[in-house]
């Protein structure tokens, strides 16, 4: 049985994360509105859909149930969570993946577009990377 201190800190810091996720959802959206609804090689695929071990442990320390993906689906499909405007998914119940991949146009968007906004965008994001990791650390503490 885990200590009820370790408790306490695994669902502060996955509360953290989450927060972490509204920080920087806006900056993502604000990117991908301009480039996802012209691309002709969709990466928003049903094999992406499924969350990693160390989703569904921040997802259970979040106290939430993770989304299910459809296994009906085939892998290459599109993503069963890919709405007209993009994931009908909050970003935080979405597989990591989904947040830190950026495809190619993606990324040369970043690189001529609004500096300012490309490197609070990477500082935010690393500074998720570092709370989601300190999280999945306190597991095994």
């Amino acid at each position: 049985m885990m200590p009820i201190e370790t408790a306490n800190r695994i669902r502060e810091l996955a509360r953290r994360v989450h927060d972490g996720f509204a920080i920087i959802d806006p900056l993502i959206e604000e990117l991908t509105a301009s480039i996802c609804p012209t691309c002709s090689s969709v990466c928003c695929i049903n094999r992406h859909s499924f969350h990693a071990e160390d989703d569904l442990a921040y997802l259970a320390a979040l106290g939430v149930e993770p989304p299910m993906p459809d296994t009906a689906i085939p892998d290459r499909d599109p993503c069963k969570f890919l709405g007209a405007s993009g994931c009908v998914l909050p970003r935080h119940l979405r597989p990591f993946r989904c947040t830190w991949y950026f495809c190619d146009p993606l990324i040369s968007e970043m690189e001529t577009g609004n500096g300012r906004k490309t490197r609070k965008l990477s500082a935010d994001m690393q500074s998720l990377i570092n709370m989601r990791n300190e999280l999945l650390d306190a597991f095994t503490d």
